[in-house]
């Protein structure tokens, strides 16, 4: 899943462990990030532009945040596994099967809150936004929370 980086670049990573960021226009390699998840990445990322950072979902675990500025991968977020989505500075994402959502402060990586979805939920599971909702597809239909802040 390539994402569209808003300096003309894109990034993208396969099942290994290494990102890259590429130049849209050419495709031409800018840049190889080595280190990502230690595992297979397990759905699409989600870019900050205010931070300038990527998060990766990893299939053994976690939300692997890389800075792209320095190009370096930072300490992964543990609690989430599923393809990450950002709402302001918050980033949400789901623990496949477990059925946990979970909230981070993209900017420091703190857990801000874990929330039980009550059902099962499947690999690549992604939360999504509307109306001041947090909305998760279950393997018995949509659970929505009331985004707080």
């Amino acid at each position: 899943n390539p994402v569209l980086l808003p300096d003309g670049d894109l990034f993208a990573i396969g099942k290994t462990d290494i990102g890259y960021l590429l130049t849209q226009s050419t495709l031409r390699e800018v840049a190889a990030i080595k280190g990502i998840c230690d595992s297979d990445p397990d759905g699409g990322p989600a870019y900050d532009a205010a931070t300038n950072r990527i998060f990766v979902p990893c299939k053994g675990g976690g939300i692997q945040p890389v800075d792209l500025t320095t190009r370096t991968v930072q300490k992964k977020l543990s609690g989430a596994n599923g393809a990450p989505i950002l709402i302001g500075q918050e980033l949400w994402a789901v623990d496949y099967p477990g059925g946990t959502l979970s909230e981070f402060n993209a900017t420091t990586g703190a857990r801000l809150q874990s929330l039980s979805i009550g059902s099962t939920v499947s690999n690549f599971t992604s939360p999504s936004s509307a109306l001041g909702l947090v909305l998760v597809g279950t393997n018995n239909g949509v659970v929505a929370f009331v985004k707080k802040h």
